[in-house]
């Protein structure tokens, strides 16, 4: 007999399909995150995609629902907003997609990190 939680996406062994529309790159990188009042951080970015990014470090006011800027060595930030953040782990939504003339950021949309 099946269990009533197996029904369930989360309690379910088939892998959820990415609710993704555009796909993300796995990177490494270092850039820097900057809040409203709040001391720059420095991050590594995990994945990034034209509409976003996954970083890690240790960012103590990186709270759900703030606005910040992202920025990446050569290019100007890049306004975005946190949509989750846990464990020194947080995903980005860029406000705007990543503009053609920021090549930082393309290069390594283009380019993943393989190591």
């Amino acid at each position: 007999m099946e269990s009533p939680l197996a029904r369930l996406s989360c309690f379910s062994a088939e892998p959820r399909p990415s609710r993704r529309k555009f796909a993300r790159s796995a990177v490494s990188a270092v850039a820097v995150l900057s809040g409203t009042g709040d001391e720059p951080a420095k991050v590594r970015l995990a994945d990034v995609s034209v509409h976003g990014c996954a970083i890690s470090g240790a960012v103590p006011w990186a709270r759900p629902g703030r606005f910040v800027a992202i920025e990446l060595d050569g290019d100007p930030p890049i306004q975005a907003i946190i949509r989750w953040a846990r464990d020194e782990a947080a995903g980005l939504e860029f406000l705007r997609p990543v503009p053609s003339g920021y090549h930082g950021w393309h290069s390594l949309i283009a380019s993943p990190w393989s190591g």
